[in-house]
């Protein structure tokens, strides 16, 4: 129905970042693209002659609007202080917590200790069942993995499984190692309550 805000637009980003040597060459292509889309229209009986000069009227209006219109430049003051220096820290080695599904409330609570002191961990909780497995980023602050210690955890991954505790959570810790920084094993702190 109007193309005014179009044709401001241009000449408003012509303004703030193209050469003053561009500008009529841009502005007339875009009148030329536009005239064509219009006229496009025209042939399909979908525009008639008067509202198709109406609206490339708009567009050279919405054109000549642009140029005097106020764009909002945002200003960057200079630095006032000295900048804090980059802590280059490495994070502290990531805890493992696994244990049964009927533990899950004390692993959780165990896990929100060491997320207070500033500890990433990722908490697995597995029930004797073939439940498929969820993953979800608690609000505590750490990752939280639960479902059957027969149930697939991958949806490309086996419907029935029949590993051990131990070699179910292993396989865990190596399929997500690469996402969560899961480092060497000598790296990760494990607590296998009730294992």
């Amino acid at each position: 129905l109007s193309l005014f805000d179009i044709g401001a637009s241009v000449a408003v980003y012509l303004r703030k970042h193209a050469p003053d040597a561009d500008h009529a060459r841009t502005l007339h292509a875009v009148t030329a693209e536009q005239s064509a889309r219009l006229l496009r229209l025209a042939k399909a009986r979908k525009l008639d002659a008067r509202t198709m000069r109406a609206v490339m009227d708009g567009l050279r209006d919405g054109m000549e609007a642009g140029r005097t219109r106020d764009s909002l430049v945002p200003k960057i003051d200079p630095a006032t202080g000295v900048f804090d220096i980059f802590q280059a820290d490495a994070p502290p080695p990531p805890t493992i917590l696994a244990g049964r599904w009927f533990q899950l409330a004390s692993l959780r609570k165990e896990a929100a200790a060491l997320v207070a002191q500033g500890k990433p961990v990722s908490l697995f909780a597995f029930s004797p069942t073939p439940r498929k497995h969820r993953v979800r980023f608690a609000d505590g602050g750490w990752w939280e993995q639960t479902g059957g210690l027969f149930g697939p955890s991958d949806r490309n991954g086996p419907r029935l499984q029949f590993p051990s505790f131990r070699q179910r959570l292993a396989a865990e810790t190596r399929r997500i190692s690469a996402t969560r920084g899961l480092g060497p094993k000598e790296d990760v702190n494990e607590t296998f309550p009730g294992a």
